[in-house]
């Protein structure tokens, strides 16, 4: 297993100054915030800086592992203004150029109801996914409580009316756990499909749970089991540690080493 880490609590570092942190601290990848004023900017990054900043991360042995668009919008809500599909293009060109696997997506709730939000979702990501197949990098659809794709179930429906190979799953297992629905059944059924994995504790379940460290007193996740399962798979993508701003400052030091001796108790 390869280990990255988003790094949207690191936003006030230039892209090399993060790149230099998490590479001396082992991470074989980060998942950089992607969007405007972020780590890396799809529409602001012309050729040279997009192979300036590849050549950094390599020849720091660190990789991106998937873009995270970060403070662009809601998914569905833009999707009749043209900004999804312009936004995601672009990031999927970028995902390309920087040797990323991919672009993650948070599917967003729509203003008109769930099946009108279903319906635009499916029908922008036929040509994003069509892009996608043409660059080579995926799209990987990302649960969350409350949003159109909440509970498991939600990644084998879209991919049934979507179609594309190049669909695949970023998968959030607290994301999972707080609606009570079961990681480790994902995991073994969406095995083939999941090409990233989140990692994020969480201290209660929905509505009222918050994200915490995982592994910390009251996470609700058992981590041990999801490692456990992953192994059974195979699973040969990234895990991602996820920051948030009330965790400790040290956190990409103190998650590296948790999820180290996970790994390495689990025998992976």
């Amino acid at each position: 297993m390869k280990f990255s880490f988003m790094t949207n609590t690191l936003a006030r570092f230039t892209v090399e100054e993060t790149i230099e942190q998490l590479a001396a601290i082992g991470y074989q990848a980060c998942g950089p915030i992607t969007g405007p004023g972020c780590h890396l900017d799809p529409a602001g990054m012309g050729d040279s800086r997009r192979r300036e900043v590849l050549k950094y991360a390599s020849d720091h042995n660190l990789a991106f592992s998937i873009l995270n668009p970060w403070n662009v919008g809601n998914f569905v809500a833009g999707i009749a203004s043209g900004e999804t599909e312009r936004f995601y293009s672009e990031a999927i060109e970028l995902a390309a150029d920087v040797n990323a696997s991919g672009v993650r997506f948070l599917p967003g709730a729509y203003k008109d109801g769930e099946r009108p939000g279903w319906q635009a979702m499916i029908q922008v990501l036929k040509p994003l996914c069509h892009r996608a197949e043409q660059a080579g990098v995926d799209l990987l659809m990302h649960n969350h409580e409350n949003q159109l794709i909440d509970t498991a179930n939600g990644f084998a429906l879209l991919r049934h009316h979507v179609g594309s190979e190049r669909l695949k799953i970023n998968l959030d297992c607290a994301n999972l756990v707080i609606l009570m629905d079961d990681p480790l059944r994902a995991i073994r059924d969406f095995h083939s499909h999941i090409r990233h994995v989140r990692f994020k504790g969480m201290n209660d379940y929905y509505p009222v749970g918050q994200q915490c460290v995982p592994g910390s007193d009251g996470d609700i996740v058992d981590w041990e089991a999801v490692v456990i399962h992953l192994k059974e798979i195979e699973f040969s993508g990234y895990i991602e540690l996820v920051p948030y701003d009330w965790f400790q400052s040290d956190y990409p030091e103190t998650g590296f080493r948790w999820v180290s001796e996970l790994a390495h108790r689990v025998g992976v």
